[in-house]
C-alpha cells in the first residue's frame, strides 16, 4: 500500500490494497477522457477519506522521469505527504474509498477488522463507507452501482452494534466427528436475529 506504481503496473488494487496509485490514475484519466475534470475524481476519494482522517485533499504525481505514480496526500495543517508516509490505517481507508470509486471492482470482497486503527467515534463514518462499497440490492447493477458483496469480520461490538440485524452472522466455533473419527473444529453461522438480544457482544 504504500508503494509507488510504474507506468505499466495493472491498474487493479490487489487483495492487499496494492496499487492504489495506479487505479487511482485510472479513475482519473477515464473521468478527462469524458470530459471531465481529474480533480474531481480525487475530490470525491478524499472527501469520503476526509471522514475517517485528517486529509484535505489527494492527488497522484506522476513522474515522467521515473515513470511512476504516487499518491500524495494534503493534511489538513497543510502537510503534503506521501503514501509512504501515511500511516496503515490512513491506507486502508484510502484503499476503501478508491474501491468505492472504482465500477471495475466487482465480485466479493472480504475485509478483516476494519475497525483496526480508527476511532470508535469514526464508526459510523466506517460502516457507512462499506455499504456504500457494496451494491444495493433493491437497483439494478451498472458502473453507478457495481455488483459486490463485501463479508466483514470484526471483532468490535461497536462495529457490530450499528449494523441492521440482517446482515449479521454470528461464528460459533463448534467440534464434529470427521469421517475418520477424529474431533476437529469447525465454525458454525447463526442468522437469527435473536442472537443479538441472547449472544453477548464481546467480541469472540
Amino acid at each position: 500500500m504504500h508503494r509507488s506504481d510504474r507506468f505499466q503496473t495493472t491498474p487493479i488494487i490487489t487483495g492487499a490494497g496494492g496499487h492504489i496509485p495506479a487505479t487511482l490514475y485510472r479513475l482519473a484519466t477515464r473521468a478527462e477522457r469524458d470530459g471531465k475534470e481529474m480533480a474531481d475524481v480525487y475530490a470525491a476519494v478524499a472527501n469520503r477519506l476526509a471522514r475517517l482522517v485528517p486529509i484535505r485533499s489527494l492527488e497522484v504525481e506522476v513522474d515522467d522521469v521515473r515513470q511512476m505514480l504516487t499518491v500524495v496526500a494534503q493534511e489538513r495543517s497543510g502537510v503534503r505527504l506521501p503514501a509512504a508516509a501515511l500511516s496503515d490505517g490512513t491506507l486502508r481507508f484510502l484503499t476503501l474509498a478508491v474501491l468505492v470509486a472504482d465500477p471495475e471492482q466487482r465480485g466479493l470482497i472480504c475485509i478483516e477488522e476494519p475497525e483496526n486503527g480508527i476511532h470508535p467515534a469514526r464508526m459510523v463514518e466506517m460502516t457507512e463507507l462499506l455499504q456504500m462499497l457494496a451494491v444495493e440490492p433493491t437497483t439494478m447493477p451498472d458502473d453507478e452501482n457495481p455488483l459486490r458483496q463485501v463479508i466483514v469480520a470484526t471483532h468490535s461490538p461497536v462495529f457490530v452494534q450499528l449494523q441492521q440485524p440482517e446482515n449479521i452472522l454470528f461464528a460459533q466455533e463448534v467440534k464434529i466427528r470427521t469421517k475418520a473419527g477424529t474431533i476437529a473444529r469447525t465454525l458454525r453461522f447463526l442468522a437469527d436475529d435473536s442472537c443479538l438480544r441472547s449472544c453477548p457482544l464481546t467480541g469472540r
